[in-house]
């Protein structure tokens, strides 16, 4: 059905908020998107949409950063477990990201630590964007 198509809408269009500050725009585009049922089988789409939630709730001090942190870290130990460290370098990006906005210099260590380590593992687009999140 359309179902797939409309969370992959909204999550682009929570991006483009995210970049321009529309906190309140971003966490209404990522909340519908979450609630689409199809994201619920698709690991992608749904580690994606935390990393979205993270980054919007930590620029807006929202009280459910709490729970998106704790979802993040869960699938990161089950992805460190299976060895698949491109998902594992890609939730410490989100959660990177969401502690630059909380807490500036904790974030920029982390973003710097882990674009290093992505570069020496040969994951370049995580690299880039862990750069481009430290600018």
């Amino acid at each position: 059905g359309k179902a797939p198509f409309q969370s992959v809408a909204l999550a682009y269009v929570a991006k483009a908020d995210l970049a321009r500050k529309r906190w309140a725009a971003a966490i209404d585009a990522i909340e519908r998107a979450q609630a689409d049922p199809s994201v619920a089988n698709d690991n992608d789409r749904r580690l994606q949409l935390l990393g979205l939630a993270a980054r919007a709730y930590a620029a807006t001090g929202s009280p459910k950063l709490a729970g998106v942190t704790a979802e993040l870290e869960k699938v990161a130990a089950r992805s460190k477990s299976e060895g698949n460290v491109e998902a594992l370098l890609g939730i410490r990006l989100a959660l990177a990201e969401s502690d630059r906005l909380r807490n500036p210099p904790a974030g920029r260590r982390e973003l710097a630590a882990l674009a290093s380590e992505a570069e020496h593992r040969g994951f370049l687009f995580i690299a880039r964007r862990a750069h481009a999140a430290l600018r």
